[in-house]
């Protein structure tokens, strides 16, 4: 994240809406570039808006991409015998 292209609160309040869209779609970028998150036909103004579904969907695939670097940090430092036993249980 660049950190010196964050809009950083108290926003004078004819600047809230338009900064905090800008602040919610870089987050959305680097989800999208860094993390590899699918989002789509998600931005910014959904998020302002509280769109509940589509805030929903960013929360599982956060939540997902999460699991799968515990997962992968679990995997890399375990037993063989751990590591079948953690790829069955993602597995169901």
């Amino acid at each position: 994240m660049q950190w010196r292209k964050v809009h950083q609160p108290p926003f004078k309040p004819l600047y809230r809406r338009p900064k905090s869209i800008e602040n919610c779609n870089l987050a959305m970028a680097v989800m999208r570039d860094k993390m590899r998150l699918q989002l789509v036909n998600i931005g910014g103004e959904d998020i302002v808006n509280a769109e509940g579904k589509l805030i929903r969907a960013l929360l599982w695939q956060l939540m997902r991409c999460h699991s799968h670097y515990c997962l992968a940090a679990v995997v890399l430092h375990s037993s063989p015998r751990l590591r079948a036993t953690c790829y069955l249980a993602a597995a169901t």
